[in-house]
């Protein structure tokens, strides 16, 4: 019995050292594949071939043409039925790229074809008329190591002689045992000896170089069972002079270089799966990667000895496409490309990288596939449990990445998942008790019956379900839990579970309700991060020591919501918040004190490596920060990780490997193996356009050189015509695309690199002076590698005739030879007429001479006054720019914050100070506004704009602005308005309206005002009748003049200018004005206009007027001003009307801003005057440019100018004057919004 039990005893041993030694194997690294199908411009069909050329470009074989690929696009090459410089057939069966980066193309019907690059036309070769008419598929090229090629094709073996452009042919003959075994080839390999190895149809061929005899090899795994070979399917040659050979039934290996060929066959033991290894290829770090007919991929492991099976996995996106692998390559770059049947083509970065999620480690039922993965926690010194989100509990072995026990309650197809399945987190006690917060609460293992067995509340308890958000085992075997009904503590002993709480009158308890992460560090210091702030609990008073941000102190916690607490290997303190990271250096006046380090993403966990550097999760990516250097750097889902991770999931082995959980699985790595790709793009210009026309179409501009295509050329000739054009480019780097890094630079215009993303790769300049540049171009790849060299252009742009040498000379000449022909005939006629006026010149010689100079003091006398006017004109004009603008900026910004305080609920006593306020703006509103108008007019700079307008419109912005001021002095105010459309100047109509209806208010203590249009015949009578005081007959002689103002009117706040503004206008305008009143009963002013009929400004009228009710509800406005007051109260005023407001101070800051957001905004409101030389209408049309829409837009300014009024219309904006009235801001953006969304 005793020899019974010891012979058990050592077969367990053996067993158990066994299993330590199998699951001491490291998994393989998980791949996540991009799929490139035909949505994004791929050819349909299968992909049969892939190279990539010297340029960098990857070429794609297939059933539908030959596809060039350049990261962003492709270009399609196919069959031209009357193109002989075109594929003969669209069906390309393999590629080649040759010593001298030539590419060469084997069609089905058997053509070779040679790409001209100058030309982008192809070159067609065949061995014999009869190729051209009959099936003979090109089914690989090869060099043969000089500078032939060797052909596998359906009718033997053809070499290619490039230079006599010859073909050689070998094949089978019944009468030569040493002729080709089979015609029909599928594959070949050149080994260094540069003999040549054929794979047939009916087994394997050798030709020693030199030769034209062939000996016949037979490969065990091709035999069949009565010994004949199978098909050879494909072969390579590895750096070690390996011949692989892979067959219908398999793969095996030949040693070549011996005496004697060594042989190795595969089978299951070393991970092979059964079926056709149809491609197999070597990558740079020396592993064999077989492309299966049916079978997905396998990676060869020289390391382990093993294969690793990638397959299309239904349901995981990342997996390979298609199970039927057609072709391999791995570029310069050390991207992996694998062309399938029907799935396109797949690419991932082997270059770069180094994460491995368990849910896409390959071929292995047993790990964890499709697992949201919430936590995880030690069994024992091999084992983990993984708490997954739906598929339960799962005992893990982290180093072969096997799940050996899952604990689940939901029946395998049941779709109503058990709520004890959706597992939080997981904790082993110091009494050896597995607990588990589930979504039906807080649940322990029992190990007997491998199930969840959940607690039963007591009466009183806090409720458990929903709310753990992270688990602590203390030493004396209590269970702590953050939960969002305060912190819990579980006595498994006992089975009671207390719980701690804020509460409001006490200081001393937990800072919030809401508990995100605990913490008990080797001090025995129990932190607890919660929703408020960082605590510290003092287990023995039950006491809490609150941590919080302090908004005056620098040096305060980063922000009062704590997600995750940890400690490094020095002893110092992290703690993860809402929007970065802060680090306890200590404390101040009982204040602990951090350095922070913003990152403006929630840091959900922690973990350090053996460098001392910190490895975190946030929202949606890894980041690893060097504490020492503040050095950072950022690890995404494009490389090979998850797109969002949870709270508190990390954790790291005793060997140094961390793990994070996510929803889509749980991400593993050693931080030394995470490499970058240090591979430097190529770049190329792919495209040029002049005027929107591309080049590569083969039409070129009249003028236009260049040599060859524009990959190649280095330099081209444009006209001065040639005012618009545009340069492409692209960095052929493809392990990510879309993160490509892009400098430019045209040297002689350009003072500095310009930086671009991959989403704008191209720039485009217009209206260069003739003369010689240089454009230059650089890239960086995703992990930040520049190729700094780049490449460069040279750029001549021709001068017209007219300003060449030649022309210039030409002129002179023909110049000086008109002057030298008119002075001889000039001198001709004064001897002939010398005679006959010599007398009369006498005479008059002194009656001129004082002529002339009486002429010359008058002349110089009025050119003197001229000077002088003009200085004055000049001085004038300088000094009512600057007013207009230094005097109405400080109203525009009071106005507008008047304008939203408004919108305020404010105390009854302060709202009389408010309505003060807006009423003395107002006022000094109108006098700044009167007194520069008045300047203006005096000094001759306004000129009228006719044009056809709604006089509706005019009339609906004065509603909008005289309105509440009619209201707040009780007075009736109505303007009935007219359908009518007017030929006149609208800005300057409107400012006379606007004078008569501010005097009319102004001076009518009571009663109304109307606003009325009558027709009569070919012209509108626009009248303002009011019930004012009045004017008497000796005072209408001199109402116009400036600063009048008659005895009854001198109570009334005014400097008297509006009428006298009033008059001016009319006279400008040739409009005849009207004054109608009588002492203590009134006025009516009325002028006439131009009537026009036009049904178009009629319905833009109703259009207008419907448009002023529109609501700002939601509405996305980008506000730019470089003043941050106006900024400040335009934000307010605009949030007072319900819309989102994003503010700038530059055209470039808002680009910045923008593009940060998900559409498209849809008012703009930008200030004329900005720094560094940009202007309002400039911005404006850079930001419809960028977004490709004309965006509705008001242009304020307080430039008074007419020219800048015709360039805000010809820009299609509203333009405003300050200071700007908050309601007619609201109304203008109001009728935008509504015209926008007809």
């Amino acid at each position: 019995m005793h020899i019974f039990r010891a012979c058990l005893l050592i077969i367990f041993a053996l067993l158990l050292s066994n299993w330590h030694i199998a699951s001491a194997s490291t998994p393989m690294r998980s791949l996540q594949f991009e799929h490139i199908k035909r949505k994004q411009g791929i050819q349909a069909g299968p992909i049969t071939d892939i190279v990539q050329d010297a340029q960098g470009y990857i070429w794609l074989a297939g059933q539908q043409g030959l596809s060039r690929f350049d990261g962003y696009k492709f270009t399609i090459y196919k069959n031209q039925p009357e193109n002989t410089a075109s594929l003969d057939d669209n069906w390309i069966r393999s590629l080649y790229i040759d010593k001298s980066g030539r590419l060469w193309a084997g069609s089905s019907r058997g053509g070779l074809h040679l790409y001209d690059r100058r030309t982008n036309n192809f070159k067609r070769y065949y061995s014999s008329d009869a190729d051209n008419r009959t099936n003979n598929p090109v089914r690989m090229i090869i060099g043969d190591g000089d500078n032939g090629l060797w052909i596998a094709s359906r009718k033997g073996l053809k070499h290619f002689n490039p230079g006599t452009e010859k073909f050689t042919l070998f094949q089978h003959d019944d009468a030569r045992p040493d002729s080709l075994i089979d015609d029909k080839l599928t594959s070949l390999a050149l080994d260094a000896q540069k003999n040549l190895w054929i794979g047939t149809v009916s087994g394997l061929d050798f030709k020693k170089y030199g030769s034209d005899q062939f000996k016949h090899y037979q490969a065990e795994a091709t035999q069949n069972k009565d010994g004949t070979q199978k098909a050879i399917r494909g072969l390579l040659i590895d750096h070690a002079q390996n011949l692989w050979i892979g067959s219908n039934n398999g793969l095996e290996t030949w040693q070549l270089g011996q005496a004697q060929i060594s042989r190795r066959t595969f089978g299951m033991s070393e991970g092979w799966i059964p079926g056709v290894a149809y491609r197999i290829m070597e990558d740079r770090e020396h592993n064999i990667w077989v492309g299966m007919a049916d079978k997905g991929l396998l990676r060869w492991d020289a390391g382990s000895q093993k294969f690793t099976s990638y397959q299309n996995q239904p349901g995981i996106t990342e997996s390979l496409s298609d199970n039927q692998v057609e072709a391999l390559h791995q570029d310069k770059t050390g991207s992996l490309w694998v062309g399938t049947w029907s799935g396109g083509v797949n690419r991932v970065d082997l270059a770069s990288g180094g994460f491995t999620n368990f849910s896409y480690l390959p071929m292995n039922a047993d790990t964890l596939k499709d697992s949201k993965v919430a936590s995880m926690t030690e069994y024992n010194e091999q084992l983990w449990w993984i708490s997954t989100i739906g598929k339960g509990l799962k005992l893990l072995d982290p180093v072969s990445g096997k799940v050996l026990k899952t604990i689940r309650q939901t029946p395998d197809g049941d779709n109503r998942i058990n709520d004890l399945d959706i597992v939080n987190g997981v904790r082993v006690t110091a009494n050896g008790q597995t607990w588990a917060s589930t979504r039906a609460g807080l649940a322990r293992l029992d190990e007997k019956s491998d199930e969840l067995v959940l607690r039963t509340s007591k009466p009183g308890e806090p409720s458990t379900k929903f709310n753990i958000n992270d688990m602590h085992a203390d030493k004396e075997g209590n269970l702590w839990l953050a939960s969002i009904n305060g912190l819990l503590k579980l006595d498994t002993r006992k089975d009671e579970l207390s719980v701690y709480k804020h509460q409001t009158n006490k200081t001393d308890s937990i800072a919030h309700d809401i508990v995100n992460a605990l913490l008990m560090d080797e001090a025995g210091v129990f932190w607890v991060a919660t929703q408020n702030g960082l605590d510290i609990f003092e287990l023995q008073s039950g006491k809490f020591r609150h941590i919080q941000r302090d908004a005056n102190n620098a040096h305060s916690l980063l922000h009062d919501n704590v997600l995750h607490v940890f400690k490094d290997s020095k002893k110092q303190l992290w703690v993860g918040t809402e929007t970065g990271l802060s680090k306890l250096t200590g404390w101040k006046d009982q204040q602990a004190q951090f350095q922070n380090f913003p990152i403006n993403q929630p840091v959900n966990c922690l973990l350090e490596d053996s460098k001392g550097r910190l490895w975190m999760s946030l929202e949606s990516e890894l980041m690893r920060l060097d504490p020492a250097t503040g050095e950072s750097r950022h690890y995404t889902y494009d490389d090979g990780l998850a797109e969002s991770y949870y709270l508190n999931s990390c954790r790291m082995d005793k060997a140094g490997k961390m793990y994070f959980g996510s929803p889509s699985g749980l991400i593993s790595f050693k931080p030394e193996e995470i490499r970058d790709n240090l591979a430097a793009p190529q770049v190329l210009l792919t495209d040029l356009k002049i005027f929107n026309q591309s080049v590569t179409t083969g039409k070129l501009p009249q003028g236009f050189s260049m040599q060859g295509q524009i990959q190649d050329a280095h330099e081209i000739t444009l006209k001065h015509a040639h005012t618009i054009f545009s340069l492409e480019f692209s960095a052929l780097h493809y392990a990510d695309p879309q993160r490509n890094q892009y400098a430019y630079q045209l040297q002689g215009f350009d003072q500095d690199w310009v930086y671009t993303d991959a989403s704008k790769r191209y720039a485009t300049y217009t209206n260069l002076d003739p003369g010689v540049y240089t454009f230059r171009v650089k890239a960086a790849n995703k992990d930040g590698i520049w190729n700094e060299t780049g490449r460069s252009l040279k750029i001549t742009i021709l001068p017209p005739f007219w300003h060449t040498i030649w022309f210039r000379l030409m002129l002179a000449a023909g110049l000086l030879a008109a002057m030298w022909f008119t002075y001889l005939w000039r001198v001709c006629a004064l001897v002939q007429q010398k005679d006959a006026l010599e007398a009369e010149v006498n005479s008059r010689t002194m009656e001129v001479s004082a002529q002339k100079e009486e002429l010359e003091k008058t002349n110089q006398a009025l050119l003197r006054v001229n000077k002088r006017q003009e200085l004055q004109q000049s001085e004038l004009t300088r000094f009512l720019a600057v007013a207009s603008h230094d005097l109405r900026q400080p109203m525009h910004a009071l106005n507008l914050y008047l304008g939203a305080l408004n919108n305020f609920e404010l105390p009854a006593d302060v709202r009389p100070v408010v309505n003060n306020l807006r009423h003395c703006a107002r006022t000094m509103d109108d006098m700044f506004a009167n007194l520069l108008d008045l300047s203006r007019l005096d000094a001759q700079i306004v000129e009228p704009q006719l044009q056809e307008f709604a006089i509706a419109e005019v009339l609906g912005r004065l509603e909008v602005e005289f309105a509440p001021q009619a209201l707040v002095k009780g007075l009736h105010f109505q303007i009935l308005h007219s359908m009518a459309v007017v030929n006149s100047d609208p800005a300057l109509i409107e400012q006379i309206l606007r004078n008569l209806i501010a005097n009319a208010i102004r001076y009518t203590p009571a009663g109304q005002v109307i606003v009325n249009c009558t027709e009569s015949g070919q012209l509108l009578q626009v009248s303002v009748e009011d019930t004012g005081i009045g004017i008497s007959l000796h005072d209408q002689e001199t109402i116009f003049e400036e600063f009048f103002q008659v005895e009854s009117q001198r109570s009334t706040k005014g400097m008297g200018l509006g009428l006298a503004i009033v008059q001016r206008l009319v006279r400008l305008m040739h409009i005849p004005i009207q004054l109608r009143s009588q002492p203590g009963k009134g006025s009516t002013f009325a002028i006439s206009l131009p009537l026009i009929l036009s049904e178009e400004m009629r319905d833009r009228q109703s259009r207008s007027k419907a448009g002023a009710t529109a609501s700002l509800l939601q509405a996305l406005i980008v506000v730019i001003d470089d003043d941050e007051r106006i900024l400040v109260a335009m934000r307010a005023l605009l949030e007072q009307w319900d819309a989102r407001v994003i503010t700038a101070t530059s055209g470039m800051q808002a680009l910045d801003l923008c593009s940060e957001e998900i559409r498209i905004p849809d008012l703009l409101v930008c200030d004329y005057s900005l720094k560094l030389n940009e202007n309002g209408i400039d911005v404006i049309n850079k930001l419809r440019e960028e977004f490709n829409h004309q965006i509705p837009a008001i242009l304020i300014t307080g430039d008074i100018s007419a020219q800048l009024s015709d360039d805000a219309k010809k820009a299609e904006l509203i333009l405003m004057h300050k200071p700007v009235q908050a309601e007619l801001l609201h109304a203008s953006l109001a009728q935008l919004l509504n015209e926008a969304k007809e």
